[in-house]
C-alpha cells in the first residue's frame, strides 16, 4: 500500500517515506510507529497499547516511545511544519492529518532491490562464534497453494533460512557455496547459530524460528550421488503451505550446481544479482569441490585443514579471488595476521562488489583489532560507515558491531553505546534474532563496565529472554556469566552464584570448555570471597587443566592469579609468593602487559596484608604511571584504597582518610557496591583501632545496603557493640558471623568468641 497525507507518501513495499520526491531518514522504530498511526488516523492509543502494536511485545519503557514519537514529530515538522501526532493529555496519542490509501503493483525487480536492506554479514564468527551448520536469511517468496509457478509471483518482506541437512560426506555439502552465491550478492544475510541449536532436529528448530516470524520461508538443501549422476534437492518450505520440492540431476557438478542455484535465484527474484556474483566462481569441477571442501571446513572450525584446501585453489587458479579472500581469513583465525594481511594486500578492488569490498576490509579491521591496533580499526570502520551508508546492496551489521566492541576495547564507551544503539534501532527480531540478541548483551556489558547497572541488568534480560526463545544455549550460557558480574558488582553473591551455575551445567553438558573456564574464572571468587577456599581451590584446578588442554594462554594466567588471591586468603604466604612468581613469569614469557599489570596489584594486596610497606610506594608509582598512560581510571578506586592502607600503617591518617573519602565517592557513581564495601570496612576497623565504636557502627550502617559478606562486617560490628558496652547484642553478632563465614573465620577469631561468651556469663 501507499499512504498519503499532507505532500508525504509511506510506500509499505519499499519501507519508504517520502516528501513529493525527497525521501526522508526513518529508523526502523519511526517507521513502524508512522505505519501504525498512518493505519488508524485519529484514533487515540495509549503508550502500552503502541508498545504491543509497534514492537510486537518486545520489552521497552514508556520513555522508548516518547523518544520516538519526538524524533518523528522532528522529520514531519521539520520537512513541512504542522501537527501531526498530537498527544492528549492522560489519554495517549493519536494522528491527526487526513490520510488516503492507495493499493500499489510493484515488479519484481523492483521488490527484491527494495528488499535489499535485508542484508549478508559474513563476520559472524566474531559475533557467534564457529558453527558446523551455515543458516542464510533471504528476501522471502510467499507460498500460494504449494504451486511453485506461483512462487515468482508475489514476495512478502520476511526472512529465508536456508538449511543445509546433508551433503556427499562430511567434509562438505551444498550449503557453504549457496552462502557465498547468495551472501555476497547481498541478497543473505548469514546466521551461525551453535551446532546444539539444530542438533535436536530440523523440524523442532524451524518450530521455534516461525514462533518468531510466522511468514517464514525455510530452504532445505540436500546433496547426493546416484547412480553417477549428481543429485541436488531443494525444497521450501513454510509453516502454513505445502512443501515445494525440486530436483536437479547431471553427471557434471558444476552443471548441477548451477542449475539448483539459478532456481532458487529466480523464486527469490533475485536473478539479476546472482549474476553477478557467478562469474567469480570457476566452472572447473574439480577446483569447485576443493573449494567447497575448504569452505566446509572453515564453518567447522577446522582451520588447518580450511588452509590447505584454498591454498590448493590459489596454485590452481592465481585469480581465484573468492578463495584469496577466503584463505586471508582463515589464516587470520589460524593466527598469522601478517599472512593474512599480505593476501587482502593482493586482492582487486572489488569496485562492482560492494559486499566483497566491505568483507575484505572487515578481515583487515579485525586483524588490526586483535593486534590491539585499535585506533587504526576503528578508523578503517568509520571510514567503511561513511563510504556504504545508505547503499541497499551492503550490508553493514557486522562492521556496526565490531566497530562497538573496538570502541569499548578503546574505553570509548558512550561511542561504543551510540554505534550498538544504532545497530538495535535497525534491526528487526524477526529477521536477524542472533545478532539483536548479541547486541543487547555487548550492551549490556559495556553498562556493566561503567556502573550502569540498571540499564545492563535491563538489555542483559533482553538478551537472556530472546536467546532462551531461540534455544541457542551456549549464548544463553554468556549471558548468564554477565549478570553473574552484574551481582558481583552488587554484592550480591548468592545471586551470582546461581546465574554461573546454570552457565556452567549448559556449558558442561555441551562440551564447551572454553565457556566452562570463563564460568569457573568467575565462580571461584565466588567461592573464594565467600570464604569456601577448599572449593575454589578445586574448581581452580580444574580451570587449570581446561586450560593448559585447549593451550589458552590467558585462562592459564587467570588461574594462576586466582592460585595467589586464594593462598592469601588462607594465609600461606609462602605458596602465595610462589604462585606471584609463578603468574609473573608466564606473564613476561608471552608479554602480556595487562598480565604484568596485573602482578602488581596483586603483589600490593600480598604485602599490605603482611603489614609491609618498604615495596608499596616503589609499586604504587609504577601503577599510577600505568594509569596515566592507557588512561585506565577503572582501577583507580582500588589503587586508592591500597594507598589508603598504606597510609594507615605508616601512621598517615589524614591522607589515609581523604584518600578513602575520594574512593567511595568514586564507587557511589558507579554503584560500586562491591569497593564500597571494602572501603567501609577500612574505616571500620581504623575508629575502632581509635577507639570509636560509634563512628565504626555509622559506617557499618552504610554499607549494610549493599549486603557486606558476614567476614569482616558482622566481625566488625559485634567489636563495636561490645566497646560500647552491648555485650549481648555483639555475642550475637560474632556467633552470627562464625555460622556464616566459612573459612574465614580464623583461630583469633574463635578466641575472640569464647572471651565475649566468658564476658556474658
Amino acid at each position: 500500500m501507499k499512504y498519503q497525507f499532507s505532500a508525504f507518501t509511506l510506500d509499505t513495499a519499499a519501507r519508504e517515506l517520502r516528501h513529493g520526491d525527497t525521501l526522508l531518514n526513518l529508523t526502523q522504530q519511526g517507521y513502524d510507529m508512522l505505519l501504525f498511526l498512518v493505519q488508524h488516523p485519529g484514533q487515540l492509543f495509549s503508550r502500552q497499547e503502541l508498545i504491543e502494536e509497534v514492537w510486537k511485545g518486545r520489552w521497552v519503557t514508556n520513555n522508548s516511545v516518547d523518544q520516538c514519537v519526538s524524533k518523528l514529530r522532528k522529520v514531519l515538522a521539520d520537512t513541512e511544519p504542522g501537527i501531526y501526532i498530537e498527544t492528549v493529555y492522560g489519554k495517549g496519542l493519536r494522528f491527526v492529518p487526513e490520510v488516503t490509501a492507495l493499493p500499489v503493483t510493484r515488479s519484481p525487480e523492483a521488490t527484491a532491490d527494495s528488499a535489499g536492506g535485508v542484508a549478508r554479514g559474513r563476520r559472524a564468527m566474531k559475533v557467534y562464534g564457529a558453527a558446523l551448520l551455515g543458516l542464510l536469511v533471504l528476501a522471502t517468496v510467499a507460498f500460494i497453494d504449494g504451486n511453485e509457478e506461483d512462487l515468482q509471483a508475489r514476495l512478502v518482506p520476511q526472512p529465508v533460512l536456508l538449511i543445509d541437512d546433508s551433503g556427499l560426506s562430511d567434509a562438505w555439502s551444498l550449503s557453504p557455496y549457496l552462502d557465498h552465491l547468495f551472501g555476497y550478492a547481498n541478497a543473505a544475510i548469514v546466521k551461525t547459530p551453535d551446532d546444539e541449536a539444530l542438533g535436536r532436529g530440523e523440524q523442532q528448530y524451524l518450530q521455534r524460528q516461525w514462533r518468531l516470524s510466522p511468514d517464514l520461508l525455510a530452504v532445505s538443501s540436500r546433496l547426493e550421488k546416484s547412480d553417477g549422476n549428481y543429485l541436488v534437492t531443494l525444497t521450501l518450505r513454510s509453516a502454513s503451505q505445502p512443501d515445494v520440492r525440486r530436483q536437479f540431476s547431471a553427471g557434471e557438478f558444476t552443471r548441477v550446481v548451477k542449475e539448483a542455484s539459478d532456481w532458487l535465484a529466480r523464486q527469490l527474484h533475485q536473478e539479476k544479482r546472482i549474476s553477478e556474483i557467478q562469474p567469480l566462481i570457476p566452472d572447473n569441477p574439480y577446483l569447485l569441490e576443493i573449494y567447497m571442501r575448504g569452505l566446509t571446513a572453515a564453518k567447522a572450525g577446522k582451520i588447518d585443514k580450511a588452509v590447505q584446501l584454498l591454498r590448493l585453489c590459489l596454485e590452481e587458479k592465481p585469480d581465484f579471488h573468492l578463495a584469496r579472500l577466503e584463505l586471508a581469513d582463515a589464516l587470520s583465525r589460524q593466527g598469522r595476521p601478517q599472512q593474512a594481511l599480505a593476501l587482502l594486500d593482493s586482492l582487486p578492488d572489488f569496485s562492482g562488489h560492494p559486499q566483497l569490498q566491505v568483507d575484505s576490509i572487515a578481515i583487515r579491521a579485525d586483524i588490526l583489532d586483535t593486534q590491539g591496533k585499535h585506533e587504526a580499526a576503528k578508523k578503517l570502520y568509520l571510514q567503511t560507515l561513511e563510504k556504504h551508508a545508505g547503499n541497499p546492496r551492503v550490508s553493514l551489521d557486522d562492521i556496526r558491531y565490531s566497530l562497538g566492541d573496538t570502541l569499548a576495547s578503546l574505553e570509548e564507551y558512550d561511542e561504543a553505546l551510540q554505534q550498538l544503539k544504532t545497530l538495535e534501532q535497525q534491526l528487526y527480531e524477526q529477521n536477524n534474532p542472533e545478532l539483536l540478541a548479541d547486541v543487547y548483551r555487548k550492551m549490556g556489558s559495556i553498562q556493566q563496565t561503567l556502573g550502569r547497572l540498571e540499564e545492563a541488568t535491563m538489555n542483559a534480560n533482553k538478551a537472556l529472554d530472546l536467546f532462551s526463545r531461540l534455544e541457542n544455549l551456549l549464548a544463553k550460557a554468556t549471558v548468564l556469566n554477565l549478570l553473574a558480574r552484574i551481582a558481583n558488582h552488587q554484592s550480591r553473591y548468592k545471586k551470582a552464584e546461581d546465574y554461573l551455575r546454570q552457565a556452567l551445567q549448559i556449558n558442561r553438558a555441551l562440551g564447551y570448555k572454553l565457556g566452562v573456564g570463563a564460568n569457573l574464572n568467575e565462580l571461584i571468587y565466588i567461592q573464594m570471597v565467600q570464604g569456601n577456599f577448599r572449593e575454589a581451590a578445586a574448581l581452580n584446578e580444574e580451570m587449570r587443566d581446561i586450560a593448559l588442554d585447549i593451550d589458552y594462554t590467558a585462562m592459564l594466567l587467570a588461574s594462576r592469579q586466582l592460585a595467589v588471591d586464594i593462598a592469601r586468603a588462607q594465609n600461606r604466604w609462602e605458596s602465595a609468593r610462589i604462585a606471584l612468581e609463578n603468574h609473573l613469569a608466564l606473564a613476561k614469557a608471552v608479554n602480556n602487559e595487562r598480565a604484568i599489570l596485573k602482578n602488581k596489584l596483586l603483589s600490593l594486596d600480598y604485602y599490605l596484608d603482611q603489614k609491609i610497606t618498604e615495596p608499596v610506594p616503589d609499586i604504587i608509582d609504577d601503577i599510577k604511571q600505568h594509569i596515566e598512560k592507557t588512561k585506565e581510571i577503572r582501577i583507580l578506586p582500588r589503587i586508592q584504597r591500597q594507598l589508603a592502607r598504606y597510609y594507615l600503617l605508616t601512621g598517615k591518617t589524614t591522607e589515609a582518610l581523604q584518600i578513602l573519602h575520594l574512593a567511595r565517592e568514586a564507587a557511589e557513581k558507579t554503584n560500586d557496591g562491591e569497593t564500597l564495601v571494602e572501603v567501609g570496612n577500612i574505616l571500620a576497623e581504623h575508629y575502632l583501632d581509635q577507639q570509636q565504636p560509634g563512628k565504626t557502627l555509622a559506617i557499618l550502617e552504610d554499607i549494610e545496603q549493599y549486603q557486606p559478606l558476614p567476614h569482616p562486617y558482622l566481625l566488625l560490628k559485634s567489636r563495636a557493640l561490645a566497646m560500647s558496652g552491648q555485650l549481648l547484642p555483639a555475642l550475637e553478632a560474632a556467633s552470627l558471623c562464625k555460622q556464616t563465614a566459612n573459612e574465614w573465620w580464623t583461630g583469633d577469631d574463635e578466641r575472640y568468641l569464647a572471651g565475649l561468651r566468658s564476658a556474658v556469663e
